[in-house]
């Protein structure tokens, strides 16, 4: 979950209002909180509020801002009070003008008389269950309208009935049910947060009655009830009333409205259908505004008895304090039935990815990382990422707890939370909690739950913790709650040195945090107060990030290959064309030759004839030698003289051919054919010819030049340590980072290529075994001699062939480098590989500390 940019607070959310609208009456402003809705720009109304020192300029400002106020407040100018009352005006009594005018403190709102909002804020039926939003000012005015049904009933039953019996609707399946249900919209309702409350979460409503007979009296009561429905309230909305910033409106807009504004007209929505709840409270709030009017009530004590009195009002009173704190909003709305819980909250985030101002007390504290940019759809195995990568801690040190308010609900989903809740461990990822074998949950199941724990604020999910995981002191700390967590500390951990010595030693020089339990028996313990330290977000894991480094010697190499395999590819195709054109000569020459031996066949007449026709064809050669001699001389490009040059040279060679027809190039045939037949001179033909020439003595000497060059330059040779090469050949070549070696561009794929070639060409040694790796080794060479020895018997003792443990290190490590770099980007930390590839911890270490060499780490949380 990102951190939002702007988050409602008293500065920019300045209250909630209902409005209703009745077909008798009209429409109605029923109620708003805070008792005293001020705008942002009315610098004067703040002082006072804020029991502010008040002058006579502001006193100056505001009567001068006096006609403008009037038209406002809904009369003129001789019939308002003056500066100086207004000045007086606590908005809490009433305010009597000479004239006897009375005004009421709660009949303004944000500057504006609620005579004037309540037209504006009921909108027509187009807007029902839409957003709705205007801006008077400064002032944003956000709600979903509800409207009645188009029955004109507000009961749930009646709907349903009429529908049914007038064939215009189908029956409700359950997730279209669901979707009038609060807390959902075309899904199941979510199941409730524990621990906030009974009755916190969104109960689904209750299933409708079955249909009974009644008696005529009941059939006349409904009667009644159902002419008083829809002669009554026809429409409600409850108003978000904003004042974002200009930078911040269009995200704070958007997430007061999908979070807040929708989801709680839904539940009015349904206490409304169900018990007529909304316009019943507002009657009951409206009579009191009323009465208190006449008897010039205190607007602070009638707000008192209005929410003592009224559970609606109580919902808006709640809402509005819960989200200015940017906490869980429980909802307690009582109906005739029963009571219906609903939770409504902004989703804050458990984590900042970077320092946030002071200021912003709202993130201040927040657990310190940047592991959130794994991806929910990055797959390893099947499995994806954020199930291997990241555990489950709860917010709440006392687990029991929990476990106790999810008993309490009693449901099939509440048993199933209750088995994570116990199964789940901040050292197990969430994936390894589906494997484990005391648990029935399936990885879709754990998934589902955790999610609902994170949104609810009851769990955050963070990377499985580890001894050999190095931590420090965040710098995101909230230092000022040092004293009274120190308290909680102590009070929870009695053995454990005292909080500040602690963070102390964690803000020395990094180091594996198992090097602060004092022995391992002590490290479970240890690794609850780490919990602990995360949970509240002193500390931060300090993980370690890798970009792909390409040392000169590697990039050498590449081009050398590249230019190698350039020049052969080249060649080879000049073969190709040399052999293409003596294919051609040798057609030719068979053809002169056939046609000798034809000649040698004819008789004298006709060989007579066919001299003649030889010595003219001859005769017409010449003429278009001449022809082409005298275009190259006098109309070719006079600024090319190798050009003219080598022209003159080609006709003058043309010139000596003899023979017979049959025994010309073909291709010198083909063009003259072509000149035939596109319009163009033999002269034309032979300046191109020429051109064709000049281009293939170019390429040939441009390539002699590459292949002389290539030649002198040294062979790349490999050795074992590349960033320390420091020949001549190589100087000038600055290494090459790759940002991001999953997503390879240009020649890194081949740099990629090059340091695998390197890795297992060179001599590495093997990282020393373990204790346990040695025994078994030693075990498994003692059986294999035991079992050569009586294998050859008496052919005397050959020993077995000794493995190059060098050579397979190197193999290894370079079979793993395609498996490992695509983690190489300086976004995902080296401390998830273990994770992500299903593999030992101090393996992975090995094969990265082997691969050092080309990697450029960092660390940060």
């Amino acid at each position: 979950m990102a951190l939002p940019m702007a988050l409602p607070d008293q500065s920019n959310f300045l209250g909630v209002a209902l409005v209703v609208n009745r077909n008798r009456d009209g429409p109605r402003f029923v109620f708003h909180y805070p008792s005293r809705i001020v705008p942002p720009q009315d610098e004067f109304h703040r002082k006072e509020f804020n029991n502010e020192h008040i002058d006579e300029d502001d006193i100056f400002v505001e009567d001068v801002a006096t006609d403008s106020t009037s038209a406002a407040l809904g009369g003129s100018r001789d019939f308002m009070p003056s500066a100086a009352e207004l000045a007086r005006w606590n908005h809490d009594d009433h305010l009597v003008a000479d004239n006897g005018t009375q005004f009421v403190p709660w009949e303004y709102v944000a500057g504006v008389p609620t005579k004037a909002l309540e037209s504006i804020l009921t909108p027509p039926r187009p807007f029902h269950k839409k957003r709705f939003q205007i801006s008077l000012d400064s002032v944003t005015y956000i709600s979903c309208p509800i409207h009645v049904p188009t029955s004109g009933v507000w009961a749930r039953g009646r709907n349903k009935r009429a529908k049914n019996d007038s064939g215009k609707a189908k029956a409700k399946t359950g997730a279209a049910a669901a979707e009038d249900a609060p807390g959902s919209e075309g899904t199941a309702a979510p199941v409730a947060p524990p621990g906030a409350g009974a009755g916190a979460g969104a109960t689904a409503p209750p299933p409708a009655p079955p249909p009974t007979t009644a008696t005529g009296d009941e059939e006349q009561e409904k009667e009644k009830d159902k002419e008083d429905k829809v002669s009554s309230m026809n429409m409600f909305s409850l108003v978000f009333i904003m004042s974002p910033k200009r930078h911040e409106a269009h995200e704070l807009l958007d997430t007061i409205y999908h979070h807040i504004v929708r989801e709680v007209n839904k539940v009015y929505k349904y206490c409304q259908e169900s018990g007529d709840l909304v316009w019943q409270e507002s009657k009951k709030m409206i009579q009191l505004k009323d009465r208190a009017r006449e008897n010039r009530t205190k607007m602070s004590v009638l707000w008192k008895e209005i929410l003592a009195v009224s559970s609606l009002a109580a919902s808006m009173r709640d809402i509005y304090e819960a989200v200015c704190r940017n906490r869980i909003a429980v909802l307690e709305l009582a109906l005739a039935k029963g009571s219906v819980g609903h939770s409504v909250q902004v989703p804050m985030p458990f984590y900042a990815t970077d320092v946030q101002p002071q200021t912003n007390e709202a993130t201040r504290g927040l657990w310190l990382t940047t592991s959130n940019n794994i991806s929910r759809q990055e797959a390893y195995g099947g499995i994806s990422a954020f199930e291997k990568c990241f555990a489950l801690l709860l917010t709440d040190d006392d687990e029991k707890k929990i476990v106790e308010e999810l008993q309490a609900r009693g449901d099939k989903a509440a048993a199933a939370m209750v088995e994570l809740v116990k199964a789940s461990k901040p050292t197990l990822s969430l994936y390894q909690v589906s494997q484990l074998p005391d648990t029935m949950l399936t990885i879709q199941q754990v998934c589902a739950y955790a999610q609902h724990f994170i949104y609810w604020r009851r769990a955050m999910a963070v990377p499985p913790i580890h001894a050999r995981d190095v931590y420090v002191l965040s710098p995101n700390c909230d230092i000022s709650s040092l004293a009274r967590a120190s308290a909680s500390f102590a009070k929870t951990f009695s053995n454990a040195p005292p909080l500040p010595d602690l963070l102390a030693a964690l803000s020395s020089a990094p180091r594996p945090y198992k090097s602060f339990c004092p022995n391992k028996s002590s490290r479970p313990a240890y690794l609850r107060i780490l919990a602990w330290l995360i949970r509240g977000g002193w500390v931060c894991q300090l993980c370690t990030f890798a970009y792909v480094v390409v040392w000169p010697e590697i990039q050498y190499e590449v081009e050398y290959n590249l230019e190698s395999e350039d020049l052969a590819r080249i060649k080879q195709k000049q073969q190709r064309q040399k052999q293409h054109r003596d294919g051609e000569k040798d057609n030719n020459n068979n053809g002169s030759i056939y046609g000798s031996r034809t000649s040698a066949g004819l008789s004298s007449s006709e060989l007579y004839e066919e001299r003649e026709r030889q010595q003219q064809q001859q005769q017409q050669q010449q003429k278009e030698t001449a022809q082409e001699k005298q275009y190259t001389l006098h109309d070719g490009d006079g600024s090319d003289a190798d050009s003219n040059d080598a022209d003159v040279g080609e006709i003058g060679g043309m010139s000596e051919w003899s023979g017979t027809v049959s025994s010309m190039p073909s291709s010198s045939r083909h063009d003259r054919d072509r000149g035939k037949n596109d319009g163009r001179s033999a002269a034309e033909h032979a300046a191109e010819r020429a051109r064709r020439q000049r281009m293939a003595e170019k390429a040939a000497h441009n390539l002699a030049e590459r292949a002389t060059a290539q030649a002198r330059k040294p062979v790349p040779r490999g050795t074992n340590h590349p960033s320390v090469n420091n020949a001549p050949h190589l100087a000038g070549i600055l290494p090459h980072v790759i940002l991001d070696a999953s997503k390879p561009t240009g020649k890194e794929s081949l740099y990629l290529s090059a340091i695998e070639r390197n890795l297992r060409a060179r001599r590495m040694t093997p990282p020393p075994a373990s204790k346990k790796e040695t025994a078994a080794t030693a075990a498994s060479s003692a059986a294999a001699s035991s079992t050569a020895r009586s294998h050859h018997g008496h052919h005397g003792h050959h020993a077995t062939p000794a493995i190059d443990e060098t050579t397979a290190w190197n193999e290894r490590v370079g079979e793993m480098w395609p498996v490992f770099w695509k983690h190489f980007n300086g976004r995902s930390a080296l401390e998830r590989i273990a994770l992500l590839e299903d593999m030992k911890r101090k393996d992975v270490w090995n094969l990265l500390s082997s691969m050092s060499e080309h990697l450029l780490c960092v660390r940060h949380w």
